[in-house]
């Protein structure tokens, strides 16, 4: 069993997209066969308790239960600005354009490593070989 979070759902095409604790690719849940039409609706924000399959690369929320109602009702908003933030220092060209380290980390982003030029030894230096 796993825990949850619906970040969007429709209630009308009985589906939403679910944040699973695993921190992994989010879970899509759709009406299943056999279940009761209406017997659960997902809002934004419920917290929720499911078995998670996988459906070739897709992950699939299975037997989802409401666990608490709007649990988390700002979740979905809230990760939608940290990865808007996240996108542009990860578009920001050089240092002065990146924002101040003390902003990021009070907002919990995670910043890509830059990318550098390998080291080349200096030139006329021997090279180790394996023996």
């Amino acid at each position: 069993m796993m825990f949850g979070v619906v970040l969007w759902s429709d209630n009308t095409e009985m589906k939403a997209v679910v944040w699973c604790e695993d921190q992994g690719e989010l879970a899509f849940l759709g009406p299943e066969p056999g279940s009761d039409a209406g017997a659960n609706t997902f809002e934004s924000g419920d917290l929720v308790q499911f078995e998670l399959e996988m459906d070739g690369a897709i992950r699939r929320v299975r037997g989802a239960v409401i666990v608490a109602e709007a649990q988390f009702p700002t979740l979905a908003r809230s990760l939608l600005e940290v990865g808007n933030d996240a996108e542009v220092i990860a578009n920001a060209g050089s240092d002065e354009e990146r924002p101040d380290a003390g902003d990021v980390r009070r907002k919990g982003i995670v910043l890509p490593f830059i990318r550098r030029r390998p080291v080349q030894p200096p030139v006329g230096t021997a090279q180790r070989s394996a023996v």
